[in-house]
């Protein structure tokens, strides 16, 4: 009997032991360590949302980065942060048409990335206001941006008249091959009629 009891206590033991700790809290973030992390930051408002608002197209107030600022960038898609084995909650960003955030992105304009598909990429901006950090410390966004070119030792802009929209499909290679199969089939019907006539 007691070699039983101590069998059940043992297997008990063991079994807390070995119970697996589920980390289903958001990692701690401070803004100015986003910020240190990404390429550009933007302060704008999402126009167009799509893929379950993973995807977003935002309309550019102000940007903080080394090329000169966008009218508007199409932002890849966020990604689902749970993987298959918890029950976590989802900590990527879904977006909200015609709601105001601060984006943080690495990349450049040709090749722009979310700083964290699958984290804290993007910042809610609620009357003008935007939190700092974790703890929920609410700090104007014009402070923000201020302090983040400061930072980042970039100019704080505004999309000049007639700025490019980033992310949107170029009609440059399109165009570049249609033009070059208009001069392949040219050439090919010229070397056939020249051999022909031969």
């Amino acid at each position: 009997m007691k070699i039983r009891i101590g069998l059940i206590i043992a297997v008990l033991y063991m079994g807390l032991a070995v119970s697996p700790v589920s980390a289903c809290e958001p990692a701690v973030w401070f803004a100015e360590k986003l910020a240190a992390q990404a390429d550009m930051i933007v302060y704008g408002r999402v126009t167009d949302v799509s893929e379950d608002n993973r995807r977003a197209t935002v309309t550019v107030h102000q940007f903080v980065g080394s090329e000169e600022a966008p009218s508007s960038i199409k932002l890849p898609a966020t990604k689902d942060s749970r993987n298959f084995r918890d029950n976590c909650e989802d900590f990527s960003v879904k977006f909200r048409k015609n709601v105001d955030y601060i984006i943080f992105l690495k990349g450049r304009e040709s090749a722009v990335e979310l700083l964290s598909a699958e984290g804290l990429t993007a910042l809610h901006v609620l009357n003008n206001e935007v939190d700092s950090s974790t703890n929920g410390h609410k700090v104007n966004v014009e402070a923000m941006m201020n302090d983040f070119s400061v930072a980042k030792n970039s100019p704080l802009q505004k999309p000049a008249p007639g700025s490019p929209a980033w992310g949107e499909p170029s009609m440059v290679p399109t165009a570049a091959f249609v033009i070059g199969t208009i001069i392949a089939s040219a050439a090919i019907i010229w070397t056939f009629v020249r051999f022909y006539k031969k």
